[in-house]
């Protein structure tokens, strides 16, 4: 059974039993040791707002250290050699003219006749998938497609470009969304591109809207905003193919895909590798104390497989969860980064739209698990970056770290047998203060992809509502014909849990105890509980 229709066949609790089922949650002495506050800084931050031009007062602060920087600097954006020097500079336009659509003539019937059928090809294609999505720009031109060749999809594009431009002619109006039936049509317009997704699936209109934000997020994280808008401002019938390459275009697949499987972008926090407190800590001095004095780097971040090992920073300036997932996906899209050390510049949305940061990305180990990310807002100090990077790594591989890090990732830890709950099948847990959560593995019957992807579905339906602005609920519950589903957004953590579809109350009480309770005994284990600085 397809998942969309597994959703439909969700069936509410009765208003009593939810009643019942919140009365005993909260009164569970698990439930009242997780509301406490946490000592440390936050290692992440979710909710602030990215500043343009940031990055050009953190420069003229490392490199100018005594002077007074005022508070107008941080309204400068980024100027356009420090955010396009090592990008393509081909800005030729492939249409002339004022149509936002190219038209396409041929005296050739044959011609014409190939092309209408590569059209009704791709709209076959696209009604056939479950999730299909695409990027335009504001003249009607087609960006990027998920599926097929975004070429055939030019009469679609047009009708998009018109819609959107009938529906926002006023200021106050903004197209958000269209349901025709099972089909849902999900829009996101930000200067000067569109975004639509087309699904065909239940999932809640926040997560639909929330995949388009990634999609927009890696298209700024290549290119830059301030770039792009500066381009369609003296250029508004360019075609921005232009300037993504297949290398682009399989990053923009990636995290495409890494949304369907990975629930910290849908609860924006980042999973951190399992690891004793005690290595961690070690880890994290060891990267702060080589690079500390040097004002222009901002972040040095260990990554493995995916997850985070270790994260040091310069004080004041966060790392936005959503910004690290763009950084995972760039260190995954790509082997050229093994073996070598690469210098790439990278845009970080939530931190600072208009600007590039310079990573230096390097491998500390032979066999490429290991990988370092040393970011400087400084474009000349590849070869600084890249003696921190051998320092750092001959340290780690005297203290034994790295084999540490090796030795935890091997290590397969069954969460739900260390819970020993048998109607439990997958939970995930985030830290709200932390910005971090902690998962179980997929076991059966979630062991085939359709199956987890299925599973991942249900539970972004149930973060929709829970997050729903207009409707915000504090537990929500559904039974399906094959599991049931509990979401739990409390003060200082989210919860979500499934089970066997016949589970009782009682033991759906008795396990949520038990995974508080285990969360609160080994949280130094699962979360980086101190931020280091340099």
């Amino acid at each position: 059974m397809m998942a969309s229709s597994v959703v439909n066949l969700l069936q509410t609790k009765q208003s009593d039993n939810v009643d019942e089922l919140t009365t005993m949650l909260e009164s569970l002495p698990s439930y009242e040791h997780s509301k406490e506050t946490q000592e440390e800084s936050a290692i992440f931050e979710d909710d602030n707002e990215p500043s343009t031009g940031l990055i050009n007062l953190i420069r003229k602060t490392s490199m100018h250290s005594s002077q007074i920087i005022t508070t107008n600097d941080i309204s400068n954006t980024i100027v356009a050699d420090d955010s396009t020097s090592y990008y393509s500079a081909d800005d030729d336009t492939t249409t002339s003219g004022t149509n936002s659509t190219p038209i396409v003539t041929s005296t050739n019937i044959e011609e014409e006749i190939i092309e209408d059928n590569d059209e009704e090809i791709n709209m076959n294609l696209l009604k056939s998938k479950m999730k299909h999505l695409f990027v335009l720009s504001e003249n009607g031109k087609p960006v990027f497609t998920r599926y097929g060749d975004e070429e055939h999809l030019i009469t679609l594009v047009g009708v998009i470009q018109t819609l959107v431009s009938f529906s926002e002619l006023t200021d106050s109006n903004q197209l958000n969304c269209i349901k025709a039936g099972r089909c849902r049509i999900t829009f996101l317009h930000k200067e000067p591109l569109i975004f639509v997704l087309i699904c065909h699936t239940n999932e809640h209109p926040i997560c639909l809207a929330q995949q388009l934000t990634y999609t927009y997020h890696q298209i700024i994280s290549t290119l830059t905003l301030s770039r792009i808008k500066h381009k369609f401002t003296i250029q508004p019938n360019f075609d921005l193919r232009r300037w993504l390459s297949n290398a682009e275009k399989k990053l923009l697949h990636n995290i495409i895909d890494m949304y369907e499987h990975d629930l910290g972008m849908v609860m924006t926090c980042a999973k951190c590798l399992t690891l004793p407190s005690h290595i961690r800590s070690q880890i994290g001095q060891t990267v702060a104390q080589i690079i500390k004095g040097q004002k222009d780097m901002i972040f040095a971040i260990i990554l493995t497989h995916g997850h985070l090992v270790s994260i040091a920073r310069l004080k004041n300036y966060h790392l936005h969860p959503s910004d690290l997932y763009l950084l995972i996906n760039l260190v995954n899209s790509s082997d050229a980064f093994k073996g070598v050390e690469s210098w790439v510049p990278v845009c970080l949305p939530r931190f600072d739209p208009g600007g590039c940061l310079h990573a230096h990305i390097s491998y500390l180990d032979d066999s490429c698990d290991i990988c370092l990310v040393l970011m400087t807002v400084n474009p000349e100090h590849f070869q600084i970056l890249s003696d921190f990077r051998q320092r750092i790594g001959d340290k780690l591989k005297k203290s034994n770290a790295l084999v540490q890090i090796k030795i935890a990732l091997g290590k397969d830890r069954l969460l739900s047998d260390e819970i020993a709950c048998n109607e439990l099948r997958y939970f995930a847990y985030k830290s709200r203060g932390l910005s971090q959560y902690t998962s179980s593995k997929l076991l059966a019957p979630y062991t085939t992809n359709e199956q987890h992807v299925r599973l991942f579905e249900l539970i972004r339906y149930v973060y929709g509502r829970l997050h729903d602005p207009n409707h915000q609920l504090k537990i929500v519950y559904f039974i399906g014909e094959h599991e049931s589903l509990l979401g739990w957004l409390a003060p200082g953590f989210e919860m979500h849990a499934v089970f066997s579809p016949m589970v009782t109350l009682e033991t759906v009480t008795l396990c949520i105890d038990r995974i508080l309770t285990y969360i609160k005994r080994e949280e130094s284990q699962l979360f980086i509980m101190k931020c280091e600085y340099f």
